[in-house]
């Protein structure tokens, strides 16, 4: 029995141990002029449910269906272990790939504009950085040498107003005598 895509194709090359079976296995196989043959209706159906026996032949008819429903669970389970296989070397495969594995010309470029604008980004990220970075050591420069010239304006102002202060008791000490002699003449 030969299985292709998980359907019956063919079933080919008979025997039997008993050459007396010969003729029933042969008859149950292809049919008469009266009934389809139970390899013609196992492909034609892809299954053993309602098969119909030939006359005269109804013990091979029945073990033709046999052989067929082992057949199939056998390609079965062949498949099914072959999948589980390809999965096993696909996974082994993709476990074993390493991770500069070759990209495609897409991929490649699409991860070097993604590169690039990472390299941007971070640059405006370092240019705006240093950009706050001088505002503020400008700012603390101006406030330190600014501090120095209001404290110098504060003394300066706090010095000329307290020469005028003594300027003007110097000028009313000096007064006051005159005053007292003046007064003293009238």
């Amino acid at each position: 029995m030969t299985f292709a895509d998980g359907k019956l194709v063919s079933i080919d090359n008979l025997t039997s141990t008993d050459d007396s079976n010969v003729k029933y296995y042969t008859r149950a196989a292809e049919g008469t002029s009266k009934y389809t043959g139970v390899v013609a209706q196992l492909i034609e159906k892809q299954s053993s449910a309602d098969i119909d026996v030939v006359t005269n032949a109804t013990c091979s008819s029945k073990t033709l269906v046999a052989i067929y429903e082992d057949a199939y669970a056998q390609a079965v389970a062949a498949n099914s272990q072959a999948t589980a296989a390809e999965v096993d070397t696909a996974e082994d495969a993709e476990a074993e790939e390493p991770d500069d594995a070759e990209e495609t010309p897409e991929e490649e470029a699409a991860e070097e504009v993604s590169a690039e604008e990472n390299e941007s980004e971070a640059e405006e990220a370092e240019d705006t950085e240093e950009a706050e970075t001088a505002d503020e050591s400008t700012e603390a420069q101006e406030a330190e040498q600014a501090a120095p010239a209001e404290q110098e304006a504060e003394e300066s102002a706090a010095e000329e107003k307290q020469e005028k202060q003594e300027s003007a008791e110097e000028s009313a000490a000096e007064e006051t005598p005159q005053q007292s002699e003046e007064d003293a003449t009238e």
